[in-house]
């Protein structure tokens, strides 16, 4: 039962605190039929380790833990949860660092988790496509048990099936399939070699890299830079000008997220390239002063950030009143089928960071329409999506209602708790 202690353990112990002292403390707790942690279960428990002092509690902090058995064997390999399964780690080298990689399995086995390394990813482990990270990607094969050959293949198709074109080849497939446009971000141009990021060296990279993709989009195509927080405001601004006679269609995120209240209205003076941002924050106070200042061209907020539709309308009434057009951070399939419908209504310029293509997703049925680069809305009820839940596992459950303060004026209108 979620919630439920399963295992406890104190330790009476006394040590001289120091402010920069590092005490090891051993406990051992058992907790009797646990629930194992394994890919198709991913059940997690929480460790509350807990300070007292004169039975007050100093301080607190939460773990959370898989209860599993890896090993490794000489005859065997890699053993998970006494079953066999395997790592398959793919390179994209010659191609974006950040590429997306589809996996596909034949044989007697399964995919049962990608992964990247990049730590700030929110796409699904479960999938059968990763964006790689730094140029790597790796999938953990689970084998059934049964002898046979297993065979996993995989590709970075750069969004249209273009595995080994060139940059410029790649831009125009992309425009050529009918795509609005092409998106690179600062790790195109040049592998990122040990993960050693020289954002001086890396502005002329980049700057040659968006010269390839407007060659390759043609004069009419149409292309976005995605800078990634990567650069200080003095090499941000170096390559907003060194990029500007390719007129792309935007740039997103020049400096990091803390800076950009700071330093993007200084680069709205001093360039002429369009300028987004906002993927990264939740409430429409966050960038009002950008966009009533029209400090940036295009919001980078998306809809489950922000904390839902109705809040989702407040910040596209607000772009439509300062003339800011919206370009939403990519998110999940249903909570893009929710900005398709929002977004449908919206007067201002509207692009969608869509990675999913026309590839179909079991436990959606139904979702958005996808046709030849394009989103649409549909005439199904609600969100035009069907889950099948029967495909879904649960991770976690609500039981009690949060209770709370909440405090009225004599109106009835809310105010502080």
């Amino acid at each position: 039962m979620l919630g439920q202690a399963v295992g406890a353990a104190a330790l009476a112990a006394t040590a001289q605190a120091q402010p920069t002292g590092v005490y090891e403390f051993v406990q051992q707790v058992t907790v009797a039929k646990p629930n194992l942690w394994s890919a198709a279960n991913p059940y997690l428990y929480k460790v509350r380790s807990a300070v007292r002092q004169h039975d007050r509690v100093v301080d607190e902090y939460d773990t959370p833990i898989g209860i599993r058995e890896a090993i490794f064997d000489a005859d065997k390999g890699f053993l998970l949860m006494n079953e066999v399964v395997a790592t398959v780690e793919v390179s994209t080298a010659g191609e974006p660092a950040a590429n997306e990689v589809a996996f596909e399995l034949r044989g007697e086995g399964k995919i049962i988790g990608l992964d990247s390394g990049d730590t700030q990813s929110h796409e699904d482990y479960r999938s059968n496509r990763r964006k790689a990270f730094n140029g790597l990607c790796l999938a953990i094969v689970q084998s059934t048990g049964k002898p046979g050959r297993i065979r996993v293949t995989a590709s970075s198709p750069g969004g249209m099936g273009t595995s080994g074109m060139s940059l410029r080849d790649r831009a125009r497939a992309t425009i050529e399939a009918g795509y609005r446009a092409f998106r690179i971000d600062a790790s195109a141009g040049a592998p990122v070699v040990d993960n050693v990021f020289n954002t001086y060296e890396r502005v002329r990279v980049v700057a040659q890299a968006c010269n390839e993709v407007r060659e390759g989009v043609g004069q009419n195509g149409d292309w976005n830079v995605d800078l990634h927080q990567k650069f200080d405001y003095p090499d941000a601004l170096r390559c907003c000008k060194l990029i500007e006679e390719y007129e792309p269609y935007l740039v997103e995120d020049p400096t990091r997220d803390e800076q950009f209240l700071e330093d993007i209205p200084k680069l709205r003076q001093m360039t002429t390239v369009p300028l987004a941002a906002g993927e990264e924050w939740g409430q429409r106070w966050n960038f009002n002063r950008l966009v009533e200042n029209h400090d940036i061209d295009y919001n980078r907020c998306t809809l489950p950030n922000v904390g839902g539709i109705t809040e989702f309308l407040k910040i596209m009434a607000m772009c439509e009143t300062h003339v800011v057009g919206i370009v939403p951070h990519f998110t999940g399939p249903i909570s893009t089928a929710a900005l398709v419908n929002c977004l449908s209504t919206f007067p201002g310029p509207v692009l969608f960071e869509f990675n999913y293509g026309d590839r179909p997703i079991d436990y959606l049925p139904e979702c958005l329409d996808f046709k030849q680069g394009k989103v649409y809305p549909n005439e199904r009820p609600g969100l035009g999506a069907t889950l099948e839940m029967k495909l879904l596992k649960p991770i976690g459950e609500v039981t009690q209602p949060i209770r709370g303060r909440l405090y009225q004026r004599p109106d009835g209108s809310l105010t502080h708790w």
